[in-house]
């Protein structure tokens, strides 16, 4: 027999739960992805739950971590909304992030975004990783662009972190030769290049990355400099593993190779 459960997450105390159709369903209010996850976890093993509807708060990144929660146990999947929707989803909840892909349009933007960030860079003890090259050049992102491989995270007041983003087998040339390791996972993967805020947002960056994290079903990679202190910390945060030295093409310097995985 199908039981269902519905997580919705916002402003709770504490865990708060009505049951409705004797017993099939369950409506769950929790107050962190951590109480989410523990809470599926106790309903799938000791309640029998076998489907999981999560409210749009959770996102992609949240839909996966409850997955894992449950180990696979039940379907999980969460709320969206059509893009026909955009302005009274957005006038609803005015204060969302969501990531979408970049338009030709929002290239002034993203530069102006890069640019901050290559002084960000170059304040902190990292001048080499962009600031030597003036990375990323223009012709660069209009192909991102155009290819639909750049991402854009977008507030109340525009655009506020832009990415890299794509995904298959072998699709990054940059990391087939790597050094002083290996990679964990030899499937498909996804691949994080390019990642920049305007620093207006605590915790933009960390959104795209569990965004890509998710979108890439457990499997990420992603490469920095090694004078790029802020990401490293970010990404061991995040529970990546450095896996060995790689090297890019926009110039000599050698980066860490970072991976997140799932599957170990």
């Amino acid at each position: 027999m199908k039981k269902f459960a519905y997580l919705i997450m916002g402003e709770y105390p504490s865990v708060k739960e009505g049951i409705i159709g004797e017993g099939k369903a369950r409506i769950v209010g929790v107050p962190t992805l951590e109480d989410a996850c523990e809470t599926a976890k106790k309903l799938v093993e000791e309640e029998g739950i076998t489907c999981i509807e999560l409210c749009g708060a959770f996102g992609p990144y949240g839909c996966m971590k409850v997955i894992e929660a449950v180990e696979n146990k039940a379907t999980v999947g969460y709320v969206t909304h059509l893009s026909m929707q955009k302005e009274l989803q957005q006038a609803v909840f005015p204060n969302d992030l969501r990531i979408r892909q970049a338009l030709p349009e929002d290239l002034p933007r993203i530069e102006e975004i890069y640019a901050r960030a290559r002084a960000y860079m170059k304040e902190n003890g990292n001048p080499r990783q962009w600031g030597m090259t003036n990375w990323p050049p223009r012709d660069l992102l209009e192909k991102d662009i155009s290819t639909g491989r750049s991402y854009v995270q977008e507030g109340p007041e525009g655009v506020l972190s832009v990415f890299f983003f794509d995904m298959g087998k072998d699709i990054e040339p940059g990391y087939t030769a790597i050094s002083e390791g290996s990679w964990s996972y030899d499937g498909p993967y996804g691949v994080v290049h390019r990642l920049a805020t305007d620093g207006s947002a605590k915790g933009a960056g960390r959104r795209c990355l569990q965004w890509a994290m998710a979108m890439s079903e457990g499997h990420l990679r992603v490469d920095t400099h090694p004078d790029n202190k802020v990401m490293q910390n970010l990404l061991a945060s995040l529970g990546f593993d450095k896996r060995g030295i790689i090297f890019v093409e926009e110039d000599d310097d050698p980066r860490y190779a970072y991976e997140y995985n799932t599957s170990v």
